[in-house]
C-alpha cells in the first residue's frame, strides 16, 4: 500500500494513530474530517518513513499549538497541506523536521496565526519551491 486516505462520513475524533502499524512504504496519506488533530498524532506521521504528501482537510485541532514536526521526522516529506482545520493558532517544527519540503500549501485555518510561520517553513531548506498562506488567516 503506497496511499491511504481516511475520510470519514461525519467529523469524528482521530484514531488512535499511535496504535496503527503503518506501512514503510507509505507514500501518502490524506486525512479528512477528522476532530481532535492532536501534536502525538502528528509525530507518529511523521515516523512514517516514505511519507513523501500529507493532506489534512476539514477537521479540527484540541490544542492552540500543533507540532508539526519534531527533530528528525518526517524525513521524506515534500508536500505538506493543510485545509479547513479550526482550532489550531499556531503551528510549530522542530529543527531538523521535514528537510525535504518543497511544498506547502495552508487555507481556510481560520484560528491559525502565521507569526513567523513562514520564516520558519521558508528556512527549511533551498528545496522549497512553492509555499502560500491565505491573506485572511491571523
Amino acid at each position: 500500500m503506497r496511499k491511504l486516505k481516511l475520510m470519514l462520513d461525519s467529523f469524528s475524533q482521530v484514531p488512535a494513530l499511535d496504535r496503527i502499524a503503518f506501512p514503510s512504504n507509505l507514500s501518502k496519506i490524506t486525512l479528512s474530517k477528522i476532530m481532535e488533530l492532536k501534536s502525538k498524532d502528528m509525530n507518529t506521521l511523521g515516523r512514517i518513513p516514505n511519507l513523501q504528501i500529507l493532506k489534512l482537510n476539514f477537521g479540527s485541532c484540541t490544542e492552540n499549538t500543533l507540532n508539526c514536526g519534531t527533530a528528525g521526522s518526517f524525513p521524506r516529506l515534500q508536500v505538506f497541506i493543510m485545509k479547513d482545520v479550526e482550532g489550531v493558532r499556531y503551528l510549530t517544527l522542530e529543527e531538523g523536521a521535514m528537510p525535504r519540503l518543497r511544498r506547502v500549501l495552508i487555507s481556510g485555518c481560520i484560528d491559525l496565526m502565521l507569526n513567523g510561520l513562514p520564516e520558519r517553513i521558508i528556512s527549511l531548506g533551498s528545496n522549497l519551491e512553492y509555499v502560500e498562506f491565505d491573506d485572511d488567516m491571523g
